[in-house]
């Protein structure tokens, strides 16, 4: 919307809006901001810095801080790396340009004109009705989600809403009702890097097909939550999964869904193998950094970490707890069809592999 008023420019440099950020003599523009193409760390991908303050309410300069004085990972627009800090230097660009906070532009240009009453800005302190609770699982065993500010997702995943309101979204999104059509096709056409490669990814939305059938769609998850929205603009279908436990296999039931609808034989569920108990010493083999890469022939970045006595998989935002199934061989907690498997050398992880039914991704240890 910001764009078409010509209150902001796809090729605007970011310093134009963040004077003084650090860029390392590259230009990073806002298109790279919203294909995640920026070269910019993600907060939430370091573990260490997030850990400390993930419950913190951080005023915006505080939070950036995190990652502006990091080198970028790679030059702007040369590979694609799924980063939440994007998304929340837009949220803070939209509150420099329109005078008012994110909360306030998002109830009053969107969610209040096209009827979207039951969603909002999900700010920790606020009595919200009907908020739902937030849950993880531990070993089969519901428990309250770890607590987060919501400060801190801020315009990279801190919204409250219904199945029934996300449908009004699809609806006036794709009728033209949010942007014009141009600005569509910039959200749903997959973008491409400066080596011309195409990427997976437009403008927040990921464009796929399912058995021929042609459909834009997203996820999403935080502490408790997970979810998972898409919609077949050749079927005007529009499947939305809203789930308070997470991990839960999310895509795979509206990918379900959708198959059941359009007729189409359904993915069966695969029963969880047995798990295998780890001590301490051998979850220390796996933990580490690594590089995963990616489809375009990019890396991004994913750690394996230890928590309360399980191992973690930290990758573009997302977290999913590792089961040990078998030697160097690891399951999902919720995604009992994932399969990733660790390569050994020395005595521990040098490089595992992450199969979740698609495209298996490789990732090579960098760091410790």
């Amino acid at each position: 919307q910001l764009v078409e008023q010509g209150k902001v420019g796809l090729d605007d440099d970011i310093t134009k809006y963040f004077p003084g950020y650090p860029t390392h003599g590259q230009r990073v523009l806002v298109r790279h901001l919203l294909n995640h193409t920026s070269g910019i760390p993600s907060y939430t991908d370091i573990p260490k810095r997030w850990g400390r303050v993930a419950t913190l309410d951080l005023p915006h300069d505080s939070l950036l801080a995190l990652v502006s004085s990091d080198s970028l990972m790679f030059a702007p627009g040369s590979a694609f790396y799924y980063n939440n800090t994007g998304y929340y230097m837009l949220g803070m660009l939209i509150e420099k340009v329109n005078g008012h906070t994110y909360a306030d532009y998002l109830a009053q240009h969107l969610f209040s004109p096209l009827g979207m009453k039951s969603t909002r800005y999900c700010a920790t302190g606020p009595v919200i009705k009907h908020r739902a609770q937030g849950y993880g699982n531990d070993r089969g065993t519901l428990v309250n989600a770890q607590y987060l500010s919501m400060d801190n997702p801020f315009a990279a995943g801190a919204l409250c809403s219904t199945v029934g309101d996300m449908v009004r979204w699809e609806s006036a999104l794709f009728g033209g009702k949010v942007v014009g059509a141009s600005s569509l096709a910039q959200m749903t056409t997959p973008a491409k890097l400066t080596s011309n490669r195409p990427m997976p990814y437009g403008f927040g939305l990921v464009p796929d097909t399912v058995a021929g059938h042609h459909v834009i769609g997203h996820g999403g998850g935080i502490n408790g939550f997970i979810s998972h929205e898409e919609y077949y603009p050749d079927d005007t279908l529009t499947v939305v999964v809203l789930a308070n436990t997470a991990p839960a296999p999310s895509q795979a039931v509206a990918r379900n869904a959708a198959r059941a609808v359009l007729g189409l034989p359904l993915v069966t569920r695969v029963a969880p193998p047995p798990e295998v108990a780890l001590d301490s010493a051998q979850r220390a083999r796996y933990v580490g950094r690594y590089a995963i890469q990616q489809p375009d022939a990019t890396r991004s970045p994913a750690s394996v970490v230890e928590e309360s006595g399980h191992l973690v998989l930290e990758a573009r935002g997302q977290r999913a707890e590792l089961i040990a199934i078998g030697p160097d061989l690891f399951t999902v907690r919720g995604q009992p069809g994932a399969r990733v498997s660790f390569t050994m050398a020395n005595g521990r992880a040098t490089e595992f592999v992450l199969d979740q039914g698609m495209r298996p991704l490789s990732a090579r240890r960098i760091g410790d």
